[in-house]
Order: structure tokens, then C-alpha cells, then sequence
């Protein structure tokens, strides 16, 4: 019977350790991509498409640490997590902030937060680049869930 208890102990044990480490271990990996093109006198998309050329111009964490600062491209990605990049904190902390690129033709801000106790989210910031018509930079983003989660920005422009 002592041995059955030991067993069970050292199996919950196993469960507990593994939620702490996921908690710990909370890092966003975030990655951004787009297509652009030429647009018509009209506004409208012709068909002539390539990737978005992404220039990091800004950023601010409110929470948490960068682990890879944003990079330029056609693939920006940057990396936060809440207390340690190595994953060797114990202690779970939120992660919140943006990131601001140049990308065709406009500027677009790209939120992200993982909180320690709740859902991630994320949205996308049109700050600059859309037109009257409503034609322009628009996007969209997807926050995986979990604690070790990937956020992924997809951008549209019909300029550049």
C-alpha cells in the first residue's frame, strides 16, 4: 500500500512540475507577413502581388522582456517572454506590448499579450495608410494558446 502511495505522489507530482514549467516557460513567438501590390486608379487590387517589405520603426513592452528584438523583412519576427528567456523563472508574468512597422505604404502596430492567468490576444493598428475609401493597409492576427505561444500577424496593402 506504501508503495502504491509513493507512486501516486511521484505521478501528481509529474503533472504539477510540468504546469509550473509550461508557466514559466511562457514566451510568444511572434512572426508577421503580407502581401502587397499595385493598385489601379480605382483602388482596386490588380493582381500584380508580392511579400510586404517590413521596416521595424518602434516598440514598447509594458510587460515582460524581449528574447529577439524585432527584425526588418519580409518575415518580421521578435520574440518576449514574461521573466526569462531561458525559461529558468518559476514565477509566471504577463507579456504586453507592440511592435510598429512600415509595410506597404502605411504603418501598421501590432499588439500582443499573453497574460499569466487568462487568454492571449492581439489585434492590428492601422496607424497610417488607409484611405477615405476605406482602401488600404488593413490586417489581421492570430494568438495561439498556451503559455509558449505563437502570434501570427497576416498584412494586406494593395500599395508597394
Amino acid at each position: 500500500m506504501a508503495v502504491l502511495s509513493a507512486i501516486l505522489v511521484l505521478v501528481g507530482m509529474v503533472f504539477l512540475v510540468s504546469a509550473i514549467t509550461e508557466k514559466a516557460l511562457a514566451i510568444i513567438h511572434a512572426s508577421a507577413t503580407g502581401t502587397c501590390g499595385i493598385a489601379t486608379n480605382l483602388g482596386v487590387f490588380n493582381g500584380i502581388a508580392h511579400p510586404c517589405e517590413f521596416t521595424f520603426m518602434n516598440k514598447e513592452l509594458k510587460q515582460g522582456i524581449w528574447c529577439t528584438n524585432p527584425t526588418s523583412g519580409t518575415r518580421a519576427q521578435w520574440g518576449t517572454a514574461g521573466s526569462s528567456c531561458s525559461g529558468s523563472s518559476f514565477i509566471p508574468k504577463n507579456e504586453q506590448g507592440w511592435v510598429l512597422y512600415k509595410v506597404g505604404g502605411g504603418e501598421a502596430k501590432l499588439h500582443f499579450n499573453s497574460p499569466a492567468v487568462g487568454s492571449n490576444n492581439c489585434n492590428v493598428e492601422i496607424v497610417s495608410g488607409q484611405g477615405p475609401d476605406g482602401h488600404g493597409l488593413s490586417g489581421t492576427c492570430y494568438a495561439a494558446i498556451g503559455h509558449s505561444a505563437a502570434f501570427t500577424y497576416t498584412l494586406h496593402s494593395p500599395n508597394k
